[in-house]
């Protein structure tokens, strides 16, 4: 009993000494735990809210592509495609990938954001038989879309034959630049090609550019610049080798005019694959 008693007088008096010394504290606690609760619901709520309808804000959408080897055009079967996201370069990790059929073919049907006009494909490398390569701008209706596959011979021989030595740790990108005549893609005479890490390209060629350009000769194969030094109006092909790393702006000019421009992902031991159009139905004049 007399233990109780004791018991309870300290505590009373624990009580009594915490409310004398304590009055102030509990009112700036409660002041903090206030203003913390209300912080923390404000910020909560209007973060939850705007991820949520972000992420809810997506378009469902069905793309056919057949998996192409770049130098033979024809179809490759086994490769592991991936699909990207046309901003950044990042795979979608919701979107499962698709392994090309006997006949190189893949279907994709996914949810993409609403916000997205295109997206990348990345077709992974196969060991000892071909590179990682990089697609961008596929128009999310694509049908039966050509997604290249670059072969390690491909790789390692192109440049050899443009007189470059090849820096695997840097980045190569490899297309070609193209009017449009309605549904013809009638390739540039007379235009060069740079690559830059602005956003915007500039209205003429600035005579510089990041990495190594070649042009393709008559025979379908880069050469040095000696042999070409502009895009051959028989293919339109261009080469760009030992780029630096990230987001690069691939710039095309005709007659010193700008004909357009194509973003690619620089990554390295890799390659990318970038086509320019421009919506006009013939050269310029000068350059026929």
């Amino acid at each position: 009993m007399l233990k109780k008693v004791l018991v309870i007088f300290s505590l009373i008096l624990v009580l009594v000494a915490f409310g004398a010394c304590g009055g102030d504290d509990d009112d700036d606690a409660g002041e903090g735990e206030g203003e913390g609760e209300g912080e923390g619901e404000g910020e909560g709520e209007g973060e939850g809210e705007g991820e949520g309808e972000g992420e809810g804000e997506m378009q469902s959408v069905t793309i056919t592509g057949i998996v192409t080897d770049f130098q033979s055009d024809d179809a490759v079967e086994g490769v592991e495609v991936v699909v990207l996201n046309n901003d950044n370069g990042e795979a979608y990790t919701d979107i499962a990938s698709q392994t090309s059929d006997a006949d190189g073919k893949v279907a994709f049907t996914m949810d993409v954001p609403a916000a997205a006009e295109a997206v990348g494909f990345l077709c992974k490398s196969i060991a000892g038989e071909t590179k990682d390569t990089y697609q961008v701008n596929i128009k999310l209706d694509a049908t039966d879309e050509v997604i290249w596959s670059v072969s390690e011979t491909t790789y390692n021989f192109a440049p050899t034959l443009a007189g470059i030595e090849l820096d695997s740790s840097l980045g190569v990108v490899a297309g070609a630049v193209y009017w449009m005549d309605g549904a013809e893609e009638v390739p540039v005479a007379c235009g060069i090609a740079e690559a830059i890490s602005g956003d915007v390209c500039p209205d003429t060629p600035s005579g510089s550019t990041l990495g190594e350009v070649r042009y393709f000769g008559d025979g379908g194969l880069p050469t040095t610049i000696e042999k070409q030094g502009s895009i051959n109006a028989n293919n339109g092909y261009f080469l760009i080798a030992n780029i630096d790393l990230g987001k690069i702006l691939v710039c095309a000019y005709s007659n010193n005019m700008l004909v357009g421009s194509t973003h690619i992902f620089s990554k390295s031991d890799s390659i990318n694959i970038g086509n320019i159009y421009n919506e006009e139905d013939t050269n310029p004049a000068a350059c026929k």
